[in-house]
């Protein structure tokens, strides 16, 4: 969705003909900029982390995804990968 405000975060509820039928909540986040990611490996090179950071201050719950490829590898915020 666009155009969207934190002030329309809340809950909406689905009215027909008068009768309540459903409610959901919205919950409208601050936009998540361009990460970036760190890699730290050991001396022998064997065993390296990725680490995804960037400033998320008022874009929580933010999920993490991973790809290597067409596979999708973990939904952390750090990989851990070895030989």
């Amino acid at each position: 969705m666009t155009g969207l405000t934190l002030d329309d975060s809340g809950i909406y509820t689905v009215e027909i003909n008068g009768k309540e039928t459903s409610q959901t909540q919205l919950l409208v986040i601050s936009p998540v900029p361009k990460p970036t990611i760190s890699i730290s490996c050991d001396p022998g090179m064997t065993s390296c982390v990725l680490t995804c950071s960037g400033n998320i201050t008022g874009a929580d719950p933010v999920t993490y995804w991973w790809t290597a490829g067409d596979k999708e590898r973990t939904s952390i915020k750090e990989l851990k990968i070895t030989k």
